[in-house]
């Protein structure tokens, strides 16, 4: 992971430069807040975060890569288009600053005021997560059960349940969705919350290969 340091900064901020049709811009992140053209917005208000490399092509020809950042507020959101530097320096950045908080908060809400939350189609709360099946019921993991941690792959995030000894696949959900960049960490961090205050066993990292249930 690229260190701070090696954005350009000062004693008490961070400085971002971001490329535009006729000037450039910054954002700039303090210890608390960040601000980008005329907006303050403080990290605990930050509701959601996404970013995703999309490739595009001309019938069927590459001819480039979009790489898109967006946070967002209650009441506000930044969204960009960026090059491919601007962009892992933004997520570099956030990774250290931001998203700690907002998966800090998450966690929160799940586990000590008993509310479930939604990232995708997947929905979390204090036993587990589970999606709805095409034809009614549920298929659901539980924070009891062993846990694999999801894995990035080709533009989603691939989230497991346990079978026969290894992680298959129990969804895959798009990194353009709000917050689920976050899951790797987020579902972890769930998993030893719960095993911490129930004295059950560790999670397990998923192969490297995967099968479809």
């Amino acid at each position: 992971m690229e260190s701070l340091t090696n954005s350009k900064k000062d004693k008490n901020s961070i400085e971002v430069e971001i490329s535009g049709l006729f000037s450039k811009k910054k954002i700039i992140f303090k210890d608390d807040f960040l601000e980008y053209r005329n907006k303050k917005i403080s990290y605990n208000d930050i509701i959601g975060i996404s970013y995703i490399a999309i490739s595009t092509s001309i019938n069927f020809i590459p001819v480039g890569t979009q790489h898109k950042f967006t946070l967002t507020t209650k009441k506000d959101e930044i969204s960009l288009s960026l090059k491919k530097d601007e962009w892992m320096k933004l997520i570099n950045i956030s990774k250290q600053l931001i998203e700690p908080i907002l998966i800090q908060h998450i966690v929160k809400q799940i586990f000590e005021e008993n509310h479930e939350y939604e990232i995708g189609g997947v929905t979390f709360n204090n036993k587990g997560y589970y999606k709805n099946k095409f034809f009614g019921g549920i298929k659901e993991v539980l924070w009891k059960d062993e846990i694999f941690i999801p894995q990035y792959s080709e533009g989603c995030v691939i989230i497991f349940k346990e079978k026969n000894g290894g992680g298959k696949e129990f969804a895959s959900i798009s990194m353009s969705e709000e917050n689920a960049v976050l899951l790797p960490e987020l579902i972890e961090i769930c998993a030893n919350y719960f095993n911490y205050k129930n004295n059950k066993k560790h999670i397990r990292r998923p192969q490297n290969k995967h099968k479809k249930e």
